[in-house]
């Protein structure tokens, strides 16, 4: 009897040591399939742009005026010093038509606004990338995108001012291939604008310089060389 169960006990101790050196091999295989399966989600970009001339010819169209429409033709040509970051040379031209406010204020108010009318602004700015992707249009191709800041200093010129102003912005590149992409971007100029002609009552018309903002859409497209 005393031999029976020794038995019993010496194959249940070579069983378990069986299942337990299995369950080791099955836990060193999942992790090993897990490592595999998040190299294979975290794909590098298959779209380089490091020393890349941009070209980025656009369209704009002004939001934040109360009396203006404000068109303005860009571009800007850029270079990528890195993979997420580049400098940028831009400049526009705006076109401008008066909203209805700017003349239904005189004759209902009494009072003549005086209206900055943009015509021409150039800058110099720092875009960095922080935020890249891809995702999936209607089951059919694979798109790339990526998310940026810009950021940088300029001129600007109205009707009124030449003056130095400061930019900031976010935008969004669209690729339809390595050399072609949609870009999206808004951006606000910002300068002191300057007035000459405020009137005050009982006073002589006063001279003001508050600082302005000149909010703009762009839409166009970025090619690559």
């Amino acid at each position: 009897m005393e031999g029976t169960v020794k038995t019993y006990m010496i194959l249940l101790f070579f069983l378990t040591g069986l299942l337990y050196g299995k369950s080791d091999i099955s836990s060193e295989k999942v992790k090993k399939e897990e490592h595999v399966e998040a190299i294979n989600v975290l794909q590098k970009k298959t779209i380089i742009n490091k020393g890349k001339i941009e070209l980025f010819p656009a369209f704009a169209l002004s939001v934040n005026s109360p009396f203006v429409y404000s068109y303005s033709f860009a571009g800007a040509l850029g270079y990528h010093l890195q993979e997420n970051f580049y400098i940028e040379l831009f400049a526009g031209i705006s076109k401008t038509s008066y909203k209805d406010a700017a003349t239904d204020l005189p004759r209902e108010a009494n009072v003549s606004p005086e209206i900055a009318v943009p015509k021409f602004f150039t800058d110099l700015n720092l875009l960095w990338s922080p935020i890249s992707g891809k995702f999936s249009f209607l089951d059919m191709s694979i798109l790339y995108f990526e998310f940026y800041l810009t950021s940088g200093m300029g001129y600007f010129v109205t009707n009124n001012v030449n003056a130095p102003s400061f930019n900031v912005g976010i935008g969004q590149k669209y690729y339809l291939s390595d050399w072609l992409a949609f870009r999206f971007e808004i951006k606000d100029h910002i300068y002191a604008e300057n007035f000459d002609n405020i009137l005050v009552p009982n006073k002589k018309p006063q001279t003001s310089k508050p600082i302005s903002h000149f909010m703009n859409v762009y839409l166009g497209i970025s090619l690559f060389f």
